[in-house]
């Protein structure tokens, strides 16, 4: 019985060629889509999966309430007196970034990102397996280093490297290291990325070195050792069963208690490691990977419709061949076929279809992978990670795109009467154009919420980008120096060498560079209340920073009125002026000085956020970039003379450069990556669809050829004709638009709201994803109907 259903399947696919390849196609395009957007999803959720001890690991939080900021910045002790004083915590360890440091190859240095200094004690807590060295000897001294497989690859060139020397350069100072150990490479779903690993003691060398005091104080090792105002290192923390974070809240209460000068101004939080990935969006930090699970939502969403279009295309095609069998179920029927017997064959046929387009589905898969690997900036389709979770997936798709069409096409056969089929007058059930109609205008609403979702988005990052920021970034080159100690001390000399050349304007230095995510919250007493803080946003700047950026001043004047060197000043902006209720704040005490200027608002971060209320203050000591305002004119030869300008004073020579321009393209690429992706899933969306329309026209015209031919002999003109045929699909464009448009219009709207910043969502994103859609059928099933409305009415009635 088997094989007489497989042969029956085969026979009817050979038989309609055309409409079977639609099908295939159709199904393939939607299974890759489907597929890789699984695969994608799957290793989001993915992150952090491989440690063996995940459920008892955690991360602490600061949460400090005086700069209403989140971060992972702990002090140094916290490690120690947690595992001290709780019994359940198992285990602790430090983890502190060696950022700025570069590596020695071939007498060469090359800058490396993952350079971290960490406790011992993160072998245990991490699943970090060693390849090479012995876990009781690694990073027992100051200087040693483990390395990962790749990076041991990178400079020795094997994994036999124990006992080894690696120069590093940080700071300034080149250290030589001991290399001690050679451990697995990080997985790429990892929060924490490492390439190095050495002491936390070196770490403590360097920390006077590497971070910089707003007052200018001196991080001595004992002083970073006992405070617990200052730190820069995050907590791993394993307790000896999985606990839950809320539990902990009283034993931080008292820790803060008896440890903080202030407690009610920071509080400490556990935070589990399956939150870290997609729950720390607003939590500042330097160490870990964050995810965007909006994005998994879209993305899924974006999956579950177009494999609705490709079971809607199938579904289609098959109910109208399934209207021209009704003469074969009829015969079946009689000849004691029931549904069982009948659903098996559907189901059969429907699944053969699959099976044949589930290999085309994974060809394209593999032609497009490096393309999405680049676009989406991460190699997350790697057949080794599949799991048994995503093959049933994979199956569970197999399964709907097989046996939804077949249970659809079941329902046409069962209201066929065996007696009535085989009689010569009789005609397919009426009910089936309507599931149809339906079938397509679901197709439409579909398709018109994901055209109507790119053109709002598009929209919004179009607002981001000609929206007036308050400044004028263009023609501004950036030069980050924070890796290069020897700058700073020569700026002034450096800065006087780049305007001797007469194209470039304007050159000065900033804490952080327009538009970023990185700020510095301070806490300052308000002008003529001592006793009334204020929590303001702060950016360490040059001089010259308001004339390089274009500020605008509101009141007072710029820095760079009061000499070469000023100190003690700071310039804040009108948020800033009105948070303080000053009405003439020139002059006012404003730590760490006085008020010299008001600044007009400016954009400082991402549309994300409001303009928060800050001030501009004067020092050099905290930049960690260089600003140079540049004419526009012969960009290359004035960039060759700062690169050449950049050598003499610096001693590192590792130049590098950007134009502001770029940091914008970059903070949004978020943005920019979604409206790419929900455009090119709305192409292959309206593709298919488009096949299963163009096979749906063949079937009507062939249909309704005799009644065609009719009309034709009647004086009906050719135009006439492709209205009553095309006329159906315009009524349902129409429907599916006045269902489509409040339904875009919310999504858009909720979309909208992670700005702080917004487009108003305009009446021709609607009309045009409208238009788009008539345009597109009209294109589709304009030939055929053509075809079918020129066609002789005496060929179409000879036979009649």
């Amino acid at each position: 019985m088997i094989l007489n259903y497989l042969k029956t399947a085969i026979r009817r696919i050979l038989r309609n060629k055309s409409i079977s390849m639609i099908n295939i196609l159709g199904l393939s395009l939607g299974m890759a889509v489907t597929f890789v957007i699984l695969i994608f999803v799957f290793h989001e959720l993915s992150y952090d999966n491989y440690h063996k001890k995940k459920d008892r690991i955690y991360r602490v939080l600061q949460e400090n309430r005086r700069i209403d900021m989140t971060m992972t910045h702990t002090p140094y002790s916290m490690a120690e007196v947690l595992k001290e004083e709780y019994p359940e915590i198992e285990q602790t360890a430090r983890v502190f970034g060696l950022f700025n440091t570069q590596v020695m190859k071939e007498q060469q240095f090359i800058e490396e990102t993952y350079f971290f200094c960490v406790d011992k004690e993160l072998f245990d807590i991490l699943s970090l397996p060693l390849i090479n060295g012995d876990p009781k000897e690694i990073l027992n001294e100051p200087n040693d280093v483990v390395l990962t497989e790749s990076i041991a690859r990178k400079y020795f060139g094997n994994l036999n490297i124990v006992g080894k020397e690696l120069v590093i350069r940080n700071a300034g100072d080149e250290i030589r290291l001991n290399v001690s150990g050679v451990m697995e490479d990080v997985p790429v779903n990892s929060t924490f990325k490492a390439d190095f690993l050495v002491p936390i003691d070196l770490g403590l060398s360097r920390y006077n070195k590497i971070v910089k005091s707003s007052n200018k104080q001196e991080f001595s090792r004992e002083y970073i050792r006992d405070s617990w105002e200052n730190g820069l290192f995050m907590t791993y923390v394993l307790t000896d069963r999985p606990v839950a974070p809320q539990s902990f809240e009283d034993k931080f209460r008292d820790l803060e208690k008896k440890y903080l000068d202030e407690p009610g101004k920071k509080f400490y939080h556990l935070q589990p490691l399956d939150d870290i990935y997609f729950h720390s969006g607003d939590i500042f930090s330097s160490y870990s990977v964050k995810g965007d699970l909006t994005e998994v939502y879209v993305f899924s969403i974006i999956a579950f419709l177009v494999l609705v279009i490709a079971c809607i295309n199938y579904i289609l095609l098959s109910t109208s061949q399934a209207m021209n069998r009704s003469y074969e179920v009829g015969i079946r029927k009689i000849s004691g076929a029931g549904k069982k017997h009948l659903f098996r064959q559907v189901l059969t046929e429907s699944f053969i279809i699959t099976l044949i387009a589930l290999p085309l589905s994974l060809i394209l898969i593999e032609q497009f992978r490096p393309l999405l690997t680049r676009f989406l900036e991460k190699d997350f389709i790697q057949y080794g990670m599949l799991d048994w979770k995503m093959l049933i997936s994979f199956a569970v798709v197999i399964f709907i795109l097989s046996y939804l069409p077949g249970a659809f096409i079941m329902r046409y056969y069962s209201k066929i009467s065996p007696v009535m089929a085989v009689s010569r007058n009789y005609s397919p059930v009426s009910s089936g154009a309507k599931v149809q109609k339906t079938l397509i205008a679901v197709q439409f609403v579909i398709f018109l919420v994901l055209v109507s979702a790119s053109l709002g988005i598009y929209k919004q990052i179009r607002f981001t980008r000609n929206h007036e920021l308050g400044f004028k970034p263009e023609h501004i080159i950036i030069l980050p120096i924070s890796g290069d100690h020897s700058i700073k001390p020569a700026f002034s000399g450096f800065k006087n060498a780049l305007l001797s050349h007469n194209q470039i304007r304007h050159v000065s230095a900033a804490m952080w560079v327009p538009p970023t995510n990185s700020r510095m919250g301070m806490e300052v007493s308000k002008p003529g209340n001592p006793e009334e803080r204020i929590s303001l946003a702060g950016l360490y700047v040059e001089r010259d920073f308001v004339e390089t950026m274009g500020i605008q001043l509101a009141k007072g004047n710029s820095f760079a009125a009061y000499g070469q060197d000023p100190e003690k000043m700071v310039i804040i902006n009108e948020a800033a002026m009105q948070k303080l209720g000053l009405e003439d704040p020139i002059g006012k005490e404003l730590w760490p000085g006085k008020i010299v200027g008001v600044m007009k608002d400016f954009h400082y971060h991402s549309f994300r956020r409001k303009i928060p209320p800050m001030m501009l203050i004067a020092g050099n000591h905290m930049t960690r970039h260089v600003l140079i305002k540049i004419t526009g004119k012969d960009t290359k030869a004035v960039i060759s003379f700062i690169r050449d300008q950049y050598g003499h004073f610096s001693e590192t020579g590792n130049f590098s450069y950007s134009f502001m321009g770029e940091h914008f393209d970059e903070i949004y690429k978020p943005e920019r990556k979604l409206v790419s992706l929900v455009t090119i899933f709305s192409i292959i969306a309206i593709v298919i669809a488009a096949m299963g329309l163009l096979g749906l026209t063949i079937f009507t015209t062939q249909r309704r050829t005799k009644e065609i031919a009719i009309r034709k002999v009647n004086g009906a003109r050719t135009v006439h004709v492709m209205r009553m045929l095309s006329g159906n699909y315009l009524k349902l464009i129409l429907v599916a638009a006045l269902i489509a448009v409040p339904l875009a219009y919310w999504v858009l709207q909720r979309w909208l709201q992670n700005f702080a910043y917004q487009t108003d969502i305009s009446w021709w994103i609607f009309v045009i994803s409208a238009i788009l859609a008539i345009f597109i059928t009209l294109v589709t099933v304009g030939f055929q109907t053509y075809r079918a409305a020129s066609a002789n009415p005496a060929e179409s009635l000879r036979y009649e």
